[in-house]
């Protein structure tokens, strides 16, 4: 499958997957309270509509990227905007969803999406990237880098706006 067919399908396998842990939430609860009871670590947990608000931010700011990555002649740049949309997906398989279900010994919200259609999409979209010469296997490496330490001031930075936002 084409770059350019992979990026657009980006935007709903990311609504998918939020709307997957907006779902579950309420049924499965905090999973900062599992964290705390596993590891002893306090993570605080945002209120529900604080969560709802985030979730949308990530959906639709995430999907406005890929739009603007996507549309219109091709360039490294944007080839660069779309990549670290789905390097920070693919990196939030492996910081919170993974380690989260294995430390609670079950399903945590997001986790079903996040291992069965984020890290698929996401690795066949890098991978066609530097197929199709768009990016070099280094320039992969490195926004694959950049999402990773990125992702958890996104949400930290995400939370707080939502807070804002709900007014908590």
């Amino acid at each position: 499958m084409r770059y350019s067919v992979l990026s657009w399908l980006l935007i709903p396998v990311i609504a998918l997957h939020n709307f997957e842990e907006w779902l579950t939430l309420p049924q499965y609860g905090d999973v900062g309270v599992i964290l705390a009871q596993r590891l002893g670590v306090s993570v605080a947990a945002p209120s529900g509509s604080v969560f709802a608000i985030a979730l949308l931010l990530v959906t639709i700011v995430p999907a406005i990227l890929v739009v603007v990555g996507s549309i219109g002649t091709p360039s490294r740049k944007k080839t660069w905007l779309v990549c670290f949309v789905a390097s920070v997906y693919l990196a939030n398989v492996f910081l919170p969803h993974v380690p989260a279900a294995l430390f609670a010994g079950s399903y945590v919200p997001g986790v079903a999406t996040a291992l069965m259609i984020n890290l698929p999409l996401c690795v066949l979209l890098l991978r066609q990237a530097k197929r199709e010469r768009n990016l070099s296997a280094r320039d992969v490496g490195v926004v694959i880098g950049l999402a990773t330490f990125s992702l958890p001031l996104f949400i930290a930075a995400t939370l707080w706006i939502s807070g804002l936002l709900v007014g908590a």
